[in-house]
C-alpha cells in the first residue's frame, strides 16, 4: 500500500531590499505615521553608544514613499551632531506594507526574552563607565540586577542564610 504524501513547501520570502547606500541625514524624510516617541534618556543613551562605537546598523528608507521605515532617532542624532551621511537600506513597499513594517519592526524585536547568563557575560568587563551604567540599566530593564564591579549577576531571590 503506497501512501501519497505531499510535502508542503513554504514559498521563498520576497526580498524587498532594492539597494544600499549612504544619504545625508537632512535628506531623509521622517515617516508621518511613525508612532515611536524617543524620550531624553533613550536619546542620550544612543548618542553615547554612537559616540563610542559609531553606526553599526543602516536606517531603512522606503524608496516608494521616500519615508524612513526604521532609524528615526539615528537620523535625528546624525542631524544634530552634523554627521555628513548615514548608511541606508532601500526597500520597496506599498503603503499598506510600509504601515505593517512601521508598526511591527520594533515590537517584534521587543518580544525576545533575556538569557540572564549571556547578558551578564556580555556586559561584564565594559570599561567605559558611562556605557557600563547604560548597559546596567538595560539589564535592570530585563529584571537582571548586575554589579559589574564585582562578581556579576546578583539574584534578588537568593538571600544568604543568617549567621549561626
Amino acid at each position: 500500500m503506497s501512501t501519497n504524501t505531499t510535502e508542503t513547501k513554504t514559498p521563498p520570502w520576497a526580498n524587498r531590499i532594492v539597494g544600499h547606500g549612504e544619504a545625508a541625514p537632512q535628506d531623509l524624510l521622517p515617516n508621518p505615521a511613525n508612532w515611536r516617541a524617543h524620550p531624553a534618556h533613550q536619546r542620550s543613551a544612543l548618542a553615547e553608544v554612537l559616540a563610542e562605537v559609531g553606526l553599526v546598523q543602516s536606517v531603512i528608507v522606503n524608496r516608494s514613499s521616500g519615508h524612513l521605515v526604521d532609524g528615526h532617532l539615528r537620523v535625528e542624532l546624525a542631524k544634530a551632531s552634523g554627521q555628513p551621511s548615514v548608511p541606508v537600506v532601500y526597500v520597496e513597499l506599498d503603503e499598506d506594507e510600509e504601515r505593517v513594517i512601521l508598526a511591527s519592526l520594533d515590537p517584534i524585536t521587543a518580544m525576545a526574552s533575556a538569557d540572564r547568563e549571556k547578558l551578564v557575560e556580555l556586559l561584564t568587563g565594559i570599561e567605559n563607565q558611562d556605557l557600563a551604567d547604560l548597559l546596567e540599566a538595560v539589564a535592570r530593564a530585563n529584571r537582571i540586577e548586575l554589579d559589574l564591579g564585582s562578581s556579576g549577576l546578583v539574584d534578588p531571590d537568593e538571600v544568604p542564610e543568617p549567621p549561626a
